[in-house]
């Protein structure tokens, strides 16, 4: 036991504090799936592990006001966010989270980019037969009350950009002018033509652009050039950046209907 190096614990809402792992002070995985965190004890565990990446899967907590703690933890994976407040792992470089379809996204960049200021990985997710949103607040002039993704240039290190099941329509992605993302994967996202195209003109160092099982919106469907044919769709504009799309859906323009005119 004390040479182990990855636990898995799969509990029924069984209290967790970190005893339970006993002398494992090698560990450096820990995977807890359907228990409840008693986040006071468990940030003692913490202060005397070596635990570099933790996966909560399903769990509450015990205390939703005392955040988990840690400076050694380099990856989170939270499905599905448990707490209101995240974890305070400063030195966090991959974060998986999952949220649901009225969870405050907006909230929860502010607090990345103020936590985790050398995430290089990014993944917010939204469950099945749900959808998230991040669209901008119109009765706000603050950019980043109205706008969260300007966060991202605070995130210097950021590279890897993941959303899945994130509703992006009407997103203005020039302020993320400056970001250092060069890989960006949207899954069961929907997102329309003028705003991919500012994503691409954006993000200069941008070299990957997934779009999976998404819902390619109007205005300016017409840029999705799947076959590449087109003489100013994406892959036209971003040459340097490899554009894959699998098991989209593009929206047609609605038919114009012409008023019936009587020729005398």
């Amino acid at each position: 036991m004390p040479c182990l190096q990855k636990l898995s614990l799969r509990g029924s809402q069984q209290i967790f504090t970190g005893k339970e792992v006993g002398t494992a002070n090698r560990l450096s995985e820990l995977k807890l799936s359907g228990y409840c965190v008693d986040t006071d004890s468990f940030n003692r565990f913490l202060t005397r592990s070596s635990l570099k990446r933790i996966s909560l899967l399903e769990c509450t907590c015990c205390s939703a006001e005392v955040p988990l703690k840690s400076d050694s933890i380099r990856d989170l994976i939270l499905d599905p966010m448990f707490q209101k407040r995240l974890p305070l792992f400063p030195s966090l470089e991959k974060l998986y989270l999952k949220g649901m379809d009225d969870t405050d996204f907006h909230y929860i960049l502010l607090k990345i980019c103020e936590y985790y200021p050398k995430l290089e990985r990014l993944t917010l997710h939204v469950g099945p037969g749900q959808i998230g949103s991040m669209r901008p607040t119109p009765d706000s002039t603050n950019v980043t009350a109205t706008n969260s993704f300007s966060l991202l240039n605070k995130l210097d290190k950021l590279k890897d950009l993941h959303l899945n099941r994130i509703d992006l329509t009407g997103i203005d992605w020039t302020i993320c002018e400056g970001s250092n993302v060069n890989y960006i994967h949207l899954k069961g996202c929907s997102i329309d033509g003028t705003g991919a195209e500012k994503i691409v003109r954006t993000f200069k160092h941008l070299r990957t652009f997934y779009f999976d099982y998404c819902y390619l919106r109007q205005p300016r469907a017409d840029l999705f050039d799947i076959d590449k044919s087109s003489a100013d769709g994406l892959h036209w504009l971003a040459r340097y950046c490899k554009i894959s799309y699998h098991d989209i859906h593009i929206e047609e323009l609605p038919e114009l209907r012409f008023p019936n005119i009587l020729f005398l």
